[in-house]
């Protein structure tokens, strides 16, 4: 519905998207974007999805109901994105999900992300977790809540991105897990 490419210094502020065919948002190859205070809902995919996008600000938004993944999806290799005082639920898959794909060029790793403030709930009835990191290093995921996810509840670990968790701090994180989740907090390499 809203789509961004090969563009900076751009700012999405207080727009709502609902059932759109993908994402309702998408960033694609544009640094320093701003997408803020936007509802965005009951979309085919994502909320909304970023790819090769570095210095990313997405706060103070709503993302639900995405049929077949994420809420807040941030993906291929893009840098120091913060995430912060969204609400993400009742997705298929993630709350918050950032892979750094190697397998779509760049360096596989994404380095620097601020997660906080969050509140996502209701999430990964098809997989997934509140909060899932492959290929994240160096970042923080602080002071979220996550309640009745269906999966994971914070994880990290390599599948896709270029190497596994590595100098992460997790900190301050409220988590209740749903009777079916998994683990309220995973860590993995292979």
């Amino acid at each position: 519905m809203i789509f961004v490419t090969n563009s900076s210094y751009i700012v999405i502020d207080g727009l709502r998207s609902f059932n759109a065919n993908r994402a309702a948002v998408r960033v694609d190859w544009s640094p320093k974007v701003t997408i803020r205070n936007g509802v965005f809902g009951n979309n085919a995919r994502w909320g909304i999805f970023t790819d090769f996008s570095d210095d990313l600000l997405i706060e103070n938004n709503e993302c639900y109901g995405s049929v077949a993944e994420h809420g807040i999806y941030v993906s291929n290799s893009g840098d120091r994105p913060v995430v912060r005082n969204n609400r993400s639920h009742d997705n298929r898959a993630c709350g918050i999900h950032m892979n750094a794909d190697l397998s779509s060029g760049g360096d596989g790793i994404i380095t620097g992300a601020l997660v906080e403030n969050n509140v996502l709930y209701n999430n990964g009835v098809g997989g997934g977790a509140g909060i899932n990191m492959d290929g994240i290093q160096f970042s923080t995921v602080r002071n979220n809540l996550l309640y009745n996810n269906h999966a994971g509840g914070i994880t990290a670990y390599q599948i896709d991105g270029a190497a596994g968790p590595r100098g992460l701090l997790i900190a301050n994180n409220t988590i209740d897990m749903a009777s079916d989740g998994r683990w309220v907090l995973s860590f993995k390499s292979t």
